[in-house]
């Protein structure tokens, strides 16, 4: 049996000025490029409606970490 290639767990936070909402699940991709590509998606959708529980608000940011803590990505929520 051939194992795939090695998933890797990112953090979608949410930051508002001095107000951070930290990701505790995670979700599994194959690469950074692959969470980037997701951020891009809910950065913008229904994912952060829900989470944030109203409609995003000029000057937040979603950022991407990796498993280690490093900032990936930092993604302004439109």
């Amino acid at each position: 049996m051939k194992n795939g290639p090695q998933k890797q767990r990112f953090f979608f936070n949410i930051r508002d000025g001095s107000n951070y909402i930290a990701d505790t699940e995670g979700v599994l991709f194959p690469d950074v490029d692959a969470a980037i590509t997701a951020g891009l998606y809910c950065g913008q959708g229904l994912f952060l409606k829900k989470l944030l529980n109203s409609r995003p608000k000029p000057g937040q940011w979603l950022e991407i970490t990796c498993e280690a803590g490093k900032v990936v990505a930092l993604l302004p929520i439109l």
